[in-house]
């Protein structure tokens, strides 16, 4: 179920449950009411029952009062008049007057005469006797005073309740003394009932206390209670009240039964109100409702509903709908945003994927895949097309010159003038560092060394102002052509880069077609690189040993370990052969952690031979770079292996064209305690302005200096410099190439410190300066074996 039919669901649910608990609290209130005020109607019929039995006990004081103030009467008590009674105490007489029975009682408190409706006579014995010994004996009527002896209420004798009414017989004027009582009196009977109720205009019903249904329903009233209601069903209503007698006891119940006309009347108007109010509800919910779905709920579904398209799509070029001023809107405009950003970001990162930042031009990922449209392009259409390979010649020297920051400035107006001169191609791109490639489409080979030879012109006939100087520079071209030279895409691009590295070998600022000798190099290239995969593999590389002698001793100061490669027939295979390859196929770094962990292993070798050789080794322009080497020399350290007695050698020319990355080198392996040295010092331009920012400790002199000592002055005032700046700095020199004892006293003539050379001795096996274990009989893998160096050491490459 969605949100919106959610909502509509729990709305409809939570108003319904509003409307029947307020209906149900507020049919309690009404019914509570209604009977509180059925309670007061009641209350108020029975009050005035009290007081129409309160009129009738009046009508009879005024009766008795008549008649206990009549001369005759206070006659009759005086002589007792037989003629009196005839006159006046009849059963007529009694009916006249409305009452049941009649009695006159002597001061002394004996009865004299009584009448009562429905007997003959006028004898004592007529009376009720109950009724004349309450009266009588009871009350003593006739003894109390004349004033007091006035009552009028009701009494209960037995189970005949009745309203009395007593007088002291006195002479019409009130004087006395009183003579006697006179009584009147009338039962409470149900025609008293059926007159109550025709005064009060409800059904009015008075029974004696004895003869009262206790089992109805109802409890013996008593003299503390009031009014008590009770409901029959729906249709009436019944109430009773206790009437008390002169003494103060109750002596009879009145009961009423009235209908329930003000229920009636509530239930049918509660029933119209329901009806209307549910109605109010349905209606006010149905508005509401629509209301929250026209405003919150709809909006809210259509915003979900693009969302969710706009996702499955991963169209973030697409906007929500969006209006109003409210937070769904607010909501709506920060969805647009978020995909204003992701767009924008996508836009970036898809560019970023396939443009150089520096030049703004397509990257090698850009141009291959333009590459393979052009060769899916030749596959179906049979259209031949040429790839440009651009190299900038000298561009080191740039570098060095005038730092990284002019080199790019270089390179990002070099961009320019590609992306110029080639607008009509299909692909200008920045391949890495200063290569650039083009791809021109339906090209012939005279087409595509035309365009190529153009370029180089506009290249080398500009000026550039690089770092506040006017520079020329010059590019080197390698062309190769689809299908003519190559139908693939790996191919073309190796092809047209070894075209470029013989127009760069030519001396530069030219073109080169890719040719058949050009093949031949790139297929003897792959042969080596995977020459070298299997060597590493099989464990087929070892190292021989170069001892470096002490002038001044005459004794080995350190021993160089060489490179070679052991091929299938046992014979040694020295580096010139397949280092090119290993660098072009990034197999060096893994040649020299080999050299490098087999170095440190025979460091340990020696030491618990208690022998402490030094040794130096040889590091690629690469190994500057390779993140093993310096966590091999680390983890060495940390288990003990004396890694002062190494010595890392690196090129002058490799260090130069990066310098920043072989001071970081030096400055590590130094703080480890490790030698650095330069090799072949003396080859590179601006060789003493280079050692002045590189911390250095040996200096190995380039061979082409030594030999040159014998017959060119220059060569020896250029080493004598050297030797006097090495001990300005403290650095250790090394004389390379000492071919034979001429050479050799040179050396010394000129102050240099070691000498290394054929005159001392040629690479030979470590066995042979009695360094490092003898190797079992028959294995030739390795001059020798690794030393105690720890296996996590040794497996960390």
């Amino acid at each position: 179920m969605g949100l919106r039919a959610r909502v509509i669901v729990v709305l409809s649910v939570v108003v319904l449950f509003m409307a029947a608990v307020t209906y149900a609290v507020g049919s309690s209130i009404v019914s509570h009411a209604v009977e509180t005020r059925e309670a007061l109607e009641v209350q108020s019929t029975l009050s005035r029952v009290d007081s129409a039995i309160k009129v009738e006990t009046g009508q009879l004081v005024r009766t008795s009062k008549d008649w206990a103030t009549w001369d005759d009467s206070y006659g009759y008590m005086a002589d007792h008049n037989e003629s009196f009674i005839r006159s006046n105490l009849s059963g007529t007489a009694l009916g006249a007057l409305g009452v049941d029975f009649m009695l006159f009682i002597d001061q002394d408190g004996t009865p004299v005469s009584a009448i009562q409706a429905g007997k003959s006579g006028q004898s004592i014995e007529n009376l009720d006797p109950d009724m004349l010994d309450y009266l009588v004996n009871k009350q003593g009527l006739a003894r109390v005073s004349a004033k007091s002896a006035a009552i009028s209420g009701l009494v209960a004798p037995g189970d005949k309740p009745a309203l009395i009414a007593t007088r002291p017989i006195l002479r019409s004027d009130g004087s006395g003394p009183a003579r006697g009582t006179f009584v009147i009196g009338r039962f409470v009977r149900s025609e008293q009932g059926r007159q109550v109720s025709a005064i009060v205009g409800e059904k009015v019903q008075i029974t004696p206390i004895a003869t009262n249904a206790a089992g109805a329903g109802w409890h013996r009233p008593d003299a503390n209670v009031g009014f008590l209601t009770r409901h029959f069903g729906g249709e009436s209503i019944q109430g009773q009240h206790a009437l008390k007698g002169i003494d103060g006891t109750p002596v009879a119940v009145v009961t009423i039964t009235q209908p329930r006309t003000t229920r009636v009347l509530v239930e049918q108007s509660t029933k119209l109100v329901i009806i209307y109010s549910i109605l109010a509800v349905t209606l006010m919910l149905i508005a509401l409702v629509l209301t929250i779905d026209h405003t919150v709920l709809r909006r809210l579904s259509r915003l979900g509903t693009e969302v969710q398209a706009i996702a499955e799509r991963r169209a973030t070029d697409v906007r929500v709908h969006v209006n109003g001023d409210d937070e769904i809107t607010v909501v709506a405009k920060g969805v647009n945003d978020m995909l204003s950003s992701l767009h924008d970001a996508q836009t970036e990162a898809r560019y970023l994927a396939e443009h150089d930042v520096l030049t703004g031009l397509a990257n090698r990922r850009r141009f291959e895949q333009e590459l393979d449209r052009q060769l899916s392009a030749h596959r179906r259409f049979g259209r031949g097309f040429a790839v440009l390979w651009f190299d900038l010649d000298r561009f080191k020297d740039i570098n060095d010159s005038f730092g990284h920051a002019a080199g790019d400035q270089l390179l990002a107006l070099l961009a320019e003038t590609l992306k110029r001169e080639s607008r009509d191609y299909t692909s200008v791109a920045r391949i890495g560092g200063d290569e650039f490639a083009i791809l021109i489409p339906e090209a012939d080979e005279r087409e595509a060394v035309l365009a190529a030879e153009r370029i180089v012109g506009c290249i080398s006939g500009a000026e550039y102002e690089i770092a506040g100087h006017l520079l020329q520079v010059h590019v080197s071209v390698g062309v190769a052509m689809c299908p003519d030279d190559a139908a693939s895409a790996d191919a073309l691009l190796a092809y047209a880069d070894v075209a470029m590295y013989h127009a760069k070998s030519a001396g530069g600022n030219q073109v080169y077609r890719h040719s058949a000798e050009g093949h031949g190099e790139l297929s003897e290239r792959v042969t080596w690189a995977a020459r070298v995969s299997a060597a590493l593999r099989d464990d087929r590389f070892t190292l021989l040993a170069m001892p470096t002698m002490n002038l001044k001793t005459g004794e080995p100061g350190s021993y160089e370990l060489l490179l070679r490669m052991i091929d299938d027939d046992g014979r040694l295979i020295s580096p010139t052969a397949f280092i090119a390859a290993a660098e072009s196929s990034a197999l060096i770094d893994q040649l020299d952690a080999w050299v490098l962990r087999t170095a440190l292993g025979l460091i340990g070798y020696e030491r618990s031979q208690n022998r402490e050789t030094r040794f130096t080794v040889n590091i690629s322009a690469a190994g500057l770079h390779n993140a093993a080497l310096p966590s091999l020399l680390s983890e060495a350290a940390a288990h003990d292996i004396d890694v002062s007695k190494l010595t890392v050698e690196v090129r002058e020319t490799a260090a130069v064209a990066d310098l920043e990355a072989a001071r970081r080198f030096s400055e590590f392996v130094r703080e480890l305690g490790v030698g650095f040295a330069l090799d072949d010092f003396g080859t590179g331009t601006a060789s003493f302005h280079y050692l002045k920012h590189l911390p250095v400790d040996v200096l190995k002199i380039d061979g082409g200096l030594i030999r040159g000592l014998d017959s060119s002055g220059g060569d020896q005032y250029f080493v004598k410099a050297i030797v006097e700046m090495c001990k300005g700095l403290e650095i250790t020199t090394v004389a390379e190439y000492v071919e034979n004892e001429v050479a050799l006293a040179h050396v010394r003539a000129a102050g240099i410190e070691f000498a290394q050379g054929y005159v001392i001795s040629q690479p030979q096996a470590l066995g042979s300066f009695g360094i490092g274990p003898k190797a079992p009989p028959g294995k030739r893998r390795c001059a020798f074996e690794l030393g105690p160096m720890p296996t996590r050491l040794a497996d960390s490459i």
